[in-house]
């Protein structure tokens, strides 16, 4: 049998059974419970008050303290001197703003600083910027030391934050040229 015919027999089936046990949800109602003495019970009911005679006519000892509950009526002014608010429901969205005070630091743990192991010479700077972006390994400044040229290398990727030397300016040993976040 074609696969497209057994994936569309079984939506089908699955859509029909969903009908029928919606129809079948809907049209069930419970039945209400009918006293024995053939009197329609209370849905809700509540703690005899003190002082007060219980209904003797009732033999079930599970329900000798409970009385059925009723609807009170109150009077406007009853309603306004016990306090009684009422309102009209709604439907509004709620704002989810949150306001509130605190510090924002850098991860220190992300900083890099660009220190050298020898004297020498800046001959050029390539990260000649600060919040310039730069990548690992990306040439920031040519030095010349001993007579030769090195090149130091970014050790990491992000934005420039301090640059502390310039072309043409010696460096000494263990000196920070370049700070990187």
């Amino acid at each position: 049998m074609n696969k497209y015919i057994v994936r569309t027999s079984l939506v089908w089936i699955a859509v029909i059974a969903s009908a029928v046990a919606f129809y079948l949800y809907r049209g069930y109602k419970p039945k209400q419970r009918v006293a024995p003495s053939g009197e329609v019970q209370p849905a809700a009911v509540g703690p005899v008050a003190p002082g007060k005679n219980e209904n003797k006519s009732n033999t079930n000892p599970n329900t000798s303290a409970e009385v059925p509950l009723t609807s009170v009526q109150l009077t406007p002014e009853r309603m306004q001197s016990i306090g009684v608010e009422t309102g009209t429901v709604v439907w509004k969205q709620i704002s989810d703003n949150i306001r509130a005070t605190g510090t924002v630091d850098i991860d220190e743990r992300l900083i890099s600083y660009v220190q050298v192991r020898f004297s020498g010479y800046i001959r050029k700077v390539f990260a000649n910027a600060t919040y310039q972006y730069v990548k690992k390994g990306e040439p920031l400044v040519i030095m010349e030391a001993m007579k030769m040229e090195h090149t130091i290398a970014a050790p990491a990727d992000g934005t420039v934050k301090e640059i502390h030397y310039a072309a043409g300016e010696q460096v000494l040993e263990g000196a920070e040229l370049i700070k990187v976040e």
